[in-house]
């Protein structure tokens, strides 16, 4: 019966061990995973900064109605010089 104990104990030792390095291989593998996600991040982050030019693009900023009242001074001097 000794012989049988010492049996079993050894393969439930064995089968501990074999799961515990899975667990250490899913572990591993999910640390290098996301390592690996991390570097291709950086990259596209780096990429992105290189080819997008980091000032504010700059369109026609004056306001309509400030241009519209512009004109109308403008047709009012007119009006002024031909009378």
């Amino acid at each position: 019966m000794d012989k049988l104990k010492i049996i079993f104990t050894t393969i439930g030792v064995i089968v501990v061990l074999l799961a515990v390095l899975v667990v250490i291989g899913f572990l591993y593998s999910a640390i290098q995973t996301l390592f690996i996600a991390g570097i291709i991040c950086l990259g596209v982050v780096i990429a992105f900064r290189l080819f997008v030019s980091r000032e504010a693009k700059q369109i026609d900023t004056t306001p309509v109605h400030k241009e519209l009242q512009k004109a109308n001074r403008i047709l009012d001097e007119y009006k002024r010089k031909l009378e």
